[in-house]
């Protein structure tokens, strides 16, 4: 079956400084975006690296694609919830010089599941300078609200967009959604820094796949 989806370059935000964001805990109408956010598992010989990922539909997972970076040929990756773990595949994954990006499949029925009929759609607009958006973490389980840096622009059509936050985060946050204010779509993920360009997002795109 043919379908479309993101395989999203999708605003590749990184922390570039070092305000910390103000964290809460997921509750109340959090719970099923609670469910959305995965931890990321890469076990490469006697090396294990974590990072956060998020569900986009019901079978497919957007995280960061440096967290691949020091992994061998043979490694294993899983996505682990509070119901347990379950193997993943990549079904594709960019150079995290260009894009930051890899898109995971789950298969259904299993123990790991996303919100029932969940959708998590792209935004429509780019990110604009000091807006606030919401980081959501699978590795510690928060939603941490912070702002669009207004230091880091660029221009796209016209637009000036944002190209990182004014937050800084730990060791695990990496592939993280960084969502619009509402929650209700997706501005892209939390990338590694990159301190010589200082850029952190590239534009959104999408790719079309056979399924």
């Amino acid at each position: 079956m043919y379908r479309k989806v993101l395989a999203l370059s999708a605003l590749l935000i990184s922390a570039c400084s070092t305000d910390n964001p103000h964290k809460q805990s997921m509750h109340h109408n959090d719970f099923e975006l609670s469910d959305s956010a995965v931890k990321i598992q890469i076990k490469s010989g006697n090396k294990t690296i974590s990072g956060s990922g998020t569900w986009i539909d019901e079978q497919h997972i957007l995280t960061a694609s440096h967290l691949w970076l020091d992994a061998s040929k043979d490694y294993s990756l899983s996505i682990i919830t509070r119901n347990g773990s379950q193997p993943a595949t990549v079904i594709n994954i960019d150079d995290p010089k260009n894009r930051d990006l890899a898109l995971l499949k789950v298969e259904k029925n299993t123990i790991v599941k996303a919100p029932p009929n969940w959708k998590l759609p792209v935004c429509d607009n780019v990110l604009a300078p000091g807006e606030s958006v919401w980081v959501l973490s699978g590795m510690y389980n928060t939603l941490s609200n912070t702002y669009a840096s207004p230091d880091s622009t660029y221009y796209y059509k016209g637009i000036v967009g944002s190209d990182g936050l004014t937050a800084f985060y730990q060791n695990g946050v990496s592939g993280s959604a960084v969502l619009n204010q509402s929650k209700s779509c997706l501005y892209g993920v939390v990338s590694q820094q990159d301190i010589k360009k200082n850029q952190c997002l590239s534009d959104i795109y999408y790719e079309d796949y056979y399924k």
